[in-house]
């Protein structure tokens, strides 16, 4: 009976692992609530998106080296897209949240987006 079921020690790496989301969920809202909605696609408005997202990619980039140890990997990379989309999912959720509808425009995916394209660049 012994060895049947894999013991999980709670670890460092296991809590930065389950951490991780929630610091990408709580930088979605924070890009919702504090980015300003410019009506279009200002070139303004799509510097401030690039720069958001060069931001949450570093964060992030921080973060899953503290955790991998500065391992790098197609599967590090697919982590680093979950942790993206989990940044998107938090862009929704607050727009979702504070109007009732859930309508996301394009220019809210960019920051998400070009995070998502840094990260996956990142760990190759």
């Amino acid at each position: 009976m012994k060895g049947l079921l894999p013991s999980l020690k709670w670890t460092q790496t296991l809590s930065l692992l389950l951490l991780i989301p929630a610091v990408s969920l709580a930088l979605g809202l924070m890009i919702s609530l504090f980015t300003p909605n410019f009506i279009g696609l200002t070139v303004f408005n799509l510097a401030l998106q690039v720069g958001i997202g060069y931001l949450i990619a570093s964060i992030l980039t921080f973060l899953i080296n503290k955790t991998t140890r500065f391992k790098r990997g197609t599967t590090i990379q697919k982590l680093c897209l979950a942790y993206a989309i989990c940044v998107l999912v938090g862009v929704a959720s607050t727009d979702l949240a504070l109007t009732g509808n859930l309508k996301v425009a394009i220019i809210d995916i960019l920051s998400p987006a070009i995070a998502a394209l840094l990260l996956w660049n990142r760990f190759e």
